[in-house]
């Protein structure tokens, strides 16, 4: 079960698109939308991810940090992020731990029994890190409501 509105974000450790490992305590003191995503170089979850970047002017506007995490590797991430030009901070979860602490993980991703992943979600925390807004969808192939993400901000 994905956290809810009125939770705390957990701690949790992750490399960066950059291959720079930080810590989510750096979240603390900002607003910050989190997009949970299964894969790069995937059609739906480029078409979500451009979207959002193509959102930035009313995040940044509304002073909201913005994060995509995936389980891909920081290096898949940055080579993605380049050939789509994503502006955002790209977060590696190789090792499923946010995933996992945000309940959003999802098993057999296109037909890949036993491969587990992230399931699409979007999550909006507070500047004291406790989430405003929680979105889950049922599989993968659903994208999230960005009138209601903004509606959020």
């Amino acid at each position: 079960m994905p956290l809810q509105v009125g939770n705390r974000i957990p701690e949790f450790s992750f490399f960066d698109s950059n291959h720079k490992e930080r810590n989510s305590k750096e979240f603390i003191g900002t607003k910050t939308l989190f997009a949970f995503f299964p894969g790069a170089f995937t059609d739906v979850c480029t078409d979500e991810l451009c979207q959002i970047d193509n959102m930035m002017n009313r995040f940044n506007d509304s002073g909201v940090k913005v994060v995509g995490i995936s389980s891909d590797s920081p290096f898949v991430l940055n080579a993605w992020a380049t050939q789509n030009g994503i502006s955002y901070d790209l977060i590696s979860d190789y090792n499923l731990d946010c995933i996992d602490a945000f309940g959003v993980s999802f098993t057999g991703l296109a037909g890949l029994s036993n491969y587990r992943s992230s399931n699409r979600a979007v999550f909006v925390a507070d500047q004291d890190g406790i989430l405003v807004y929680s979105w889950m969808g049922e599989h993968p192939g659903i994208i999230p409501d960005y009138d209601s993400i903004l509606n959020h901000i």
